[in-house]
């Protein structure tokens, strides 16, 4: 809360934003750590999406794995050919930025604006709930703006 010119006691602009519990794609895919990494990149290609979230046997997210992480294998099969595949965890990202289920809108956009990741695991507590994506965050502000009657109105 901070103090309008009128020293009326105001909430930051973010609060009337949804957050990330309201925004998160469920369902979500999950890649188990010992999938085989051909497998996986499979599901990626099969269900259309850049990355997925990695999970051991427990469902506890232990990493993520995107299309980035999976080209590593063009180059190990080009320059050791002894070497393809495995399990994700040998090419997932084992840090994982996450946020909170309430996590609010305004503090994810700033997330995906300062960092390259297209998706973002969403957490509610240590279980992973869901997935925000960009999209997630466009859509969500895309139809605040319409509620508000503002310039997207306009556009449409």
């Amino acid at each position: 809360m901070v103090k309008s010119y009128q020293a009326k006691m105001v909430s930051p602009t973010q609060d009337k934003y949804p957050d990330a519990g309201d925004i998160m794609s469920r369902p979500f895919v999950t890649i188990n750590q010992d999938t085989e990494v051909f497998k996986a990149i499979d599901t990626l290609l099969r269900k259309q999406i850049s990355g997925a979230c990695v999970v051991d046997a427990d469902g506890k997210l232990v990493g993520f794995l995107s299309e980035k992480d999976c080209l590593r294998l063009v180059a190990e099969v080009a320059y050791h050919d002894n070497r393809t595949g495995g399990p994700v965890t040998n090419y997932m990202s084992k840090k994982v930025l996450t946020v909170n289920i309430d996590v609010g809108l305004i503090q994810i956009s700033e997330l995906f604006t300062s960092n390259p990741f297209r998706k973002i695991p969403v957490m509610d507590g240590d279980k992973l709930v869901g997935v925000v994506r960009r999209r997630d965050v466009l859509r969500a502000i895309q139809s605040h703006e319409k509620k508000k009657n503002h310039s997207f109105s306009k556009a449409f």
